[in-house]
């Protein structure tokens, strides 16, 4: 399994718009993360598509539902732009993303539906 190298600075704040959960990113950019679910967050982990290790959670305090954070992301190459997200909620739960492409899509909606976390591309 190959190990990715992340060089991460981050900053949490919140928004006020609890309406959504969003991502605006880009390759190596800035990852802006709104939990829109009605569970807490404890862990958010990004890999590139179809790695084999997770590598160290990008944040793992508490995001409540509503709540935004920031991440800057660095190390993956200016030509990756497929990447998968792990989140675990409060309850241990494991929801994985997979094949978002952070080069095209500025905004990623993620919900919990029918038991599957989803997302929808602006």
């Amino acid at each position: 399994m190959r190990k990715l190298l992340l060089s991460l600075g981050f900053v949490a704040t919140m928004l006020g718009t609890a309406s959504s959960a969003a991502f605006a990113a880009t390759a190596n950019g800035e990852l802006v993360f709104t939990n829109g679910t009605a569970t807490a967050f404890t862990d958010v982990f990004i890999c590139k598509s179809n790695a084999n290790d997770w590598g160290d959670a990008i944040f793992h305090d508490e995001i409540s539902p509503g709540e935004t954070v920031k991440a800057n992301f660095t190390g993956f190459g200016q030509d990756v732009c497929s990447f998968s997200i792990r989140v675990i909620d409060s309850n241990g739960t494991k929801w994985d993303v997979d094949e978002i492409d952070m080069c095209e899509t500025t905004k990623v909606t993620f919900k919990n539906e029918g038991g599957k976390m989803k997302y929808y591309a602006e």
